[in-house]
């Protein structure tokens, strides 16, 4: 067997490739640095999509209805409560109105027994010594109607008669009853204890009425009739008078008695 090198892989007919050229030792020459990267611009935002707004709901039959219930239950419920605030006002204004009409009545009422009660007690208190002092106060408390009658009662005998009785009375009174007044009109009732001392005896007078009529005058009110109703209980004592007795001495024989001498 003989040693044969293996046949190369060209053929004979095939040209041989040159060589490769030589490689240079010479140095690379060093690049140029490489300019900086531009800043980066930043990215434009993504637009904003504004969302669209909700479709209003498809109007139905029935839901046009409950819409409807719904606004009328609304006006009614604010109807209501305008009329609520209107009565609550009116009820204020009303028991204002009527407290002051109260306390109106009232001043008036405590008014008119002042002046019933000061008026019973001058008429029925006097004193023989200074009955023109007890006249001034009656008349002070009365209208000119009733004035003009008092004096005229002192002046026609009366006065002559408390002189002479020296009399002194003295009234106390009990209670006094006022009925409703108007504006310039009242009525009252004085209930009264007496007691009246003279020469001729005491009268003590329980519960003695005067029904009183009053006229508002000046803005006070003042006696105009007046009218002794009665009284429960009078009851009068008289002055006991002391007669010396006759002297038991006599001048003269004394007086005999007998059938004369047998």
């Amino acid at each position: 067997m003989s040693d044969e090198l293996p046949d190369s892989p060209h053929t004979a007919s095939e040209p041989v490739p040159p060589p490769a050229p030589a490689v240079s030792a010479e140095p690379t020459p060093a690049l140029p640095p490489e300019p900086p990267a531009p800043a980066a611009e930043p990215l434009p935002e993504p637009p904003v999509v504004a969302e669209p707004l909700p479709e209003p709901p498809v109007s139905t039959p029935q839901g046009a209805m409950v819409a409807a219930e719904g606004r009328r239950r609304v006006s009614g419920l604010v109807v209501l409560l305008a009329v609520l605030a209107m009565l609550a006002m009116v009820m204020a204004a009303v028991e204002w109105r009527r407290a002051e009409v109260l306390a109106n009545s009232r001043d008036q009422r405590r008014a008119v027994e002042r002046a019933a009660s000061a008026f019973g007690q001058a008429l029925l208190t006097y004193d023989f010594n200074d009955l023109a002092a007890a006249r001034s106060r009656v008349t002070s408390l009365a209208t000119d109607r009733f004035s003009q009658e008092y004096s005229g009662a002192l002046a026609g005998g009366l006065d002559t008669a408390i002189t002479r009785l020296k009399a002194v009375s003295n009234a106390t009174v009990k209670d006094v009853y006022v009925a409703e007044p108007t504006d310039d009109t009242a009525h009252a009732v004085v209930t009264l204890d007496s007691e009246v001392k003279s020469t001729a005896g005491t009268r003590q007078t329980v519960s003695s009425y005067l029904e009183l009529s009053l006229l508002r005058q000046g803005g006070q009110w003042k006696v105009d009739v007046v009218t002794s109703i009665g009284a429960l209980d009078r009851r009068n004592t008289a002055t006991t008078t002391t007669v010396p007795a006759p002297s038991s001495t006599t001048s003269g024989p004394p007086a005999t008695s007998g059938t004369g001498a047998n």
